[in-house]
C-alpha cells in the first residue's frame, strides 16, 4: 500500500510540472533527478530526499519568476480589485513575518512567538484625476485613467497630489497594524501599535479619525498623502521592498 503523504506529495509535485507543460522526462533532467526515479515520486512510489524536493520546487520557483518580471508583477497589482488586492498584502506580509494567519475573523495574521494579532492595510498610490469628466473630456479622462499612467513613483513622491485612505481601523481588534503603500518603483512598509493609533489631540502623530461610516462603530481611518507621508517615513517606516524582492517573496515555497 502506497503512503498517503508520499502519494499526496507525488499528485502536488506532478501538478507543478504540468502547469509548465513539462514531460517527466524534461522535469526530471532540469531538476538533475534520474527519469526513472522521478516517475516513483510522482506515483507516490518513492520517497523524496531533502536535497531532491529542495531541486524540484527550486527549479519550479525559477520557471515561475521567468514567466513573470518584476514589471509585470507590479502592473498586475495595481489592476486588481480591493479584496484580492488585500489578500496579496496579507501573503505579502505573512511571508515577510513569517507568521500564521489570523486567530479569527477580526484580524488578519498571527505572529505565534510575539502572541501579537496583525492587521494588514495596504493601498496603491495613484496621482488624482486632473480633469473633470464632460462629454468633450471623457475619451480623454479614460484614456488617463489607465493605471500605468496613474502610478506614482516613490522617487517622484512630493510632485504628484495622491490620497490613499487606510480605514475601516478597528483598533481593538489587533495588536500592530502592518500598512504601508504600492508605489511604481517600490512597497513601502509601516508598523505600528494599536496604542499609538489616536486622535493628533490625544498624542497621535498620523492624523487618525474615529469617524468612519455612519454605524460603523469601533472603526477609525487615517490618509497618507504629500502632506502626511514624510510622518509614516520617520517614524514608523518597517521595510522597503523593490518589486524584484517582492517577486521572490511570492514564488518562495513555504
Amino acid at each position: 500500500m502506497k503512503n498517503p503523504k508520499l502519494a499526496l506529495l507525488g499528485q502536488q509535485i506532478r501538478r507543478l510540472r504540468e502547469e509548465k507543460d513539462l514531460s517527466q522526462e524534461e522535469f526530471a533532467g532540469l531538476a538533475d533527478i534520474d527519469r526513472a526515479y522521478y516517475g516513483g515520486i510522482e506515483r507516490g512510489e518513492r520517497n523524496v530526499a531533502a536535497l531532491n524536493r529542495s531541486r524540484l520546487f527550486r527549479h519550479c520557483a525559477a520557471r515561475r519568476e521567468a514567466a513573470m518580471d518584476a514589471e509585470q508583477l507590479r502592473n498586475g497589482i495595481f489592476a486588481l480589485r480591493t479584496r484580492r488586492f488585500g489578500s496579496v498584502a496579507e501573503c505579502m506580509v505573512k511571508r515577510l513575518l513569517k507568521c500564521s494567519l489570523g486567530r479569527n475573523l477580526f484580524h488578519d495574521l498571527y505572529d505565534d512567538s510575539l502572541h501579537h494579532r496583525i492587521e494588514v492595510k495596504f493601498s496603491v498610490v495613484q496621482k488624482k484625476a486632473e480633469r473633470t469628466i464632460t462629454k468633450e473630456t471623457v475619451v480623454r479622462c479614460i484614456e488617463e485613467a489607465t493605471a500605468e499612467k496613474r502610478m506614482v513613483a516613490f522617487s517622484q513622491w512630493q510632485r504628484h497630489e495622491f490620497d490613499c485612505n487606510i480605514q475601516q481601523v478597528k483598533r481593538k481588534e489587533f495588536d500592530v497594524l502592518y500598512y504601508g503603500l504600492f508605489f511604481s518603483d517600490c512597497i513601502k512598509i509601516f508598523r505600528v501599535g494599536s496604542k499609538d493609533i489616536k486622535e493628533n489631540r490625544r498624542g497621535g502623530l498620523i492624523y487618525y479619525s474615529d469617524f468612519q461610516h455612519e454605524g460603523n462603530v469601533g472603526e477609525g481611518q487615517f490618509h497618507i498623502n504629500p502632506r502626511t507621508l514624510q510622518i509614516h517615513l520617520d517614524h514608523y517606516l518597517h521595510k522597503t521592498l523593490t518589486y524584484e524582492e517582492l517577486l521572490r517573496l511570492l514564488i518562495c515555497e513555504s
